[in-house]
């Protein structure tokens, strides 16, 4: 975990290979809640998790800087996000790091002429998170004091740029480009709460600033603020089957380059929402999940992006415990 990015990524894979045969040791206590998104994340008796997934959105639209939604007529986009991350707990068990990696690869058709696939960059993440508070997983009961209370994280991450790919094409717009390759240091709080022993909810705040960096072709770039804000509601139907929903609603300011705003770089709001499903393949180790969401699509609810469209994922987890 203390090396380079790169080198975590590949040992992570390795890892997620070799685990096939590893013998399994029983685990014991209430079934831990995957919800897409959360890639290296250690939930309840797991001691360390690893998760590689692709998320695939083929773009029906955009949102201009005034917040109305223009179709992208004769324009094809579609972008196919790879990731691999896993986290552990460490020296306490209220105390884990994780790490990820996404390689995102773009199609983009301009009136019926196809451009060169576009690569990159390559994105990594490492984080701490604490536990503050841990719920008991019984839901709410009146006669017991202990149930009201919620499990409290707070965590803090950093972006790092690992390579900042080829510049054929442009993912998600100028903002993504310019803010591509970037250190983007942030942190947050997540709070959960089983309201009953099958139904879990959650909400999570997280911020992050992208720090100045130099293009490649020498211009000074001051990235904007982000501000992100996450609502599950997750139902355990069983020990090997759950599923649920999710609301998401992001912010990010502008983005400047050489002390000039960009037209296409200003302040955006997106909103998504969708529902997921996770499966364990061989409980509780082996875990698959999928995931159907959308961009807010209509004539209002969103502004300053690029590209709007629906997206699914699919995601496989292996967990030790």
């Amino acid at each position: 975990m203390r090396r380079s990015v790169w080198r975590m990524g590949w040992a992570l894979a390795a890892l997620l290979v070799l685990s096939v045969g590893m013998p399994e040791a029983q685990a014991q206590g209430a079934p831990a809640v995957s919800v897409p998104g959360e890639f290296g994340r250690v939930d309840g008796d797991q001691q360390a998790v690893m998760r590689g997934g692709f998320e695939v959105a083929p773009y029906v639209g955009s949102y201009d800087a005034r917040g109305h939604f223009v179709t992208l007529g004769d324009t094809r986009a579609a972008d196919l996000v790879l990731r691999l991350g896993g986290g552990l707990r460490v020296g306490v068990e209220a105390l884990q790091v994780h790490a990820e990696a996404a390689l995102p690869l773009a199609y983009r058709a301009l009136a019926g002429e196809q451009v060169a696939p576009w690569v990159g960059p390559i994105e990594g993440l490492v984080g701490v998170r604490w536990t503050l508070l841990d719920d008991l997983r019984l839901g709410l009961d009146s006669a017991l004091r202990a149930s009201w209370v919620p499990t409290v994280e707070l965590y803090a991450r950093l972006g790092v740029p690992v390579w900042r790919g080829q510049r054929g094409v442009a993912v998600g717009g100028g903002a993504a480009l310019l803010e591509a390759g970037a250190w983007e240091p942030g942190g947050g709080a997540r709070l959960a709460k089983y309201i009953s022993y099958r139904d879990v909810v959650s909400w999570s705040l997280e911020g992050a600033f992208a720090l100045a960096r130099s293009t490649e072709g020498g211009a000074g770039v001051r990235g904007g603020a982000s501000l992100r804000s996450v609502v599950t509601w997750t139902r355990v139907h069983s020990m090997t089957l759950s599923y649920g929903a999710l609301g998401e609603v992001a912010l990010r300011g502008a983005v400047y380059q050489d002390e000039q705003t960009q037209a296409a770089t200003g302040p955006a709001l997106a909103v998504r929402v969708g529902g997921f499903v996770s499966y364990a393949l061989a409980y509780p180790y082996w875990e698959i999940s999928a995931q159907l969401s959308s961009d807010w699509v209509g004539p209002r609810g969103a502004y300053n992006l690029p590209y709007v469209g629906p997206r699914v994922g699919v995601s496989l987890q292996r967990a030790f415990f």
